[in-house]
């Protein structure tokens, strides 16, 4: 018998057991299958481009603050763990980094540190106008456009979804406003399966998961 256990595998238990507790693949279902509606992702769509479009900061700046750095890091870490989604390119994450270069924890502020014309890396030209159009357009890039709704029974496509909406929660909360809260529960949950450092622990005792 080996006794070297799979971390692969050790994922896979660990998430059906976490996301049967709270039925999160069922909502994912759900925003699935409401999403395969044109409709509903053109006004999922339109909600992102008003929340930007209302909470949207230019903020001129010489230096960035101390704490851009971290911020930058977190944020760039968010679009890293989430790549299983499969519809951005490292092209795409620079150019949503360079524009929404503020707090991503900031839910009340999409904010833009402009270092003027010359040094903008998002290409602005120290124009706030200008600057609200390419967060809007970098916003819907990022927090638009979902896969294909995840098959339960298959577990398919459960994985690149759950990221897809996590990716929205973590980013300024972008869609709590727009769906149902349990459903970004789920993409934690599902995140926390995969990365948590007690995820053997999870695997041998399921029970403790009644704690969450």
């Amino acid at each position: 018998m080996l006794t070297i256990s799979c971390f692969g595998h050790s994922v896979v238990l660990t998430t059906k057991l976490i996301s049967n507790r709270a039925g999160t693949v069922s909502h994912l279902v759900r925003m699935g299958h409401l999403h395969e509606s044109g409709k509903i992702s053109c006004d999922h769509a339109s909600a992102v481009k008003d929340i930007v479009t209302r909470r949207f900061k230019f903020v001129p700046v010489r230096e960035f603050p101390e704490a851009a750095e971290a911020w930058h890091a977190k944020a760039k870490s968010v679009l890293r763990l989430s790549r299983p989604v499969g519809d951005l390119t490292e092209a795409d994450e620079d150019y949503i980094l360079a524009i929404d270069n503020g707090n991503w924890d900031d839910s009340d502020n999409w904010v833009h540190l402009c270092l003027g014309p010359e040094r903008c890396a998002a290409k602005c030209g120290g124009k706030p106008e200008r600057a609200q159009q390419i967060m809007i357009s970098a916003a819907l890039l990022s927090a638009s456009a979902f896969p294909s709704a995840p098959l339960e029974y298959r577990w398919k496509g459960v994985e690149s979804f759950s990221m897809k909406v996590w990716r929205g929660q973590k980013q300024h909360n972008v869609l709590v406003e727009y769906w149902w809260s349990p459903i970004i529960y789920c993409g934690q949950l599902l995140l926390y399966a995969m990365l948590s450092g007690n995820l053997k622990q999870l695997m041998h005792h399921p029970q403790s998961l009644r704690r969450w």
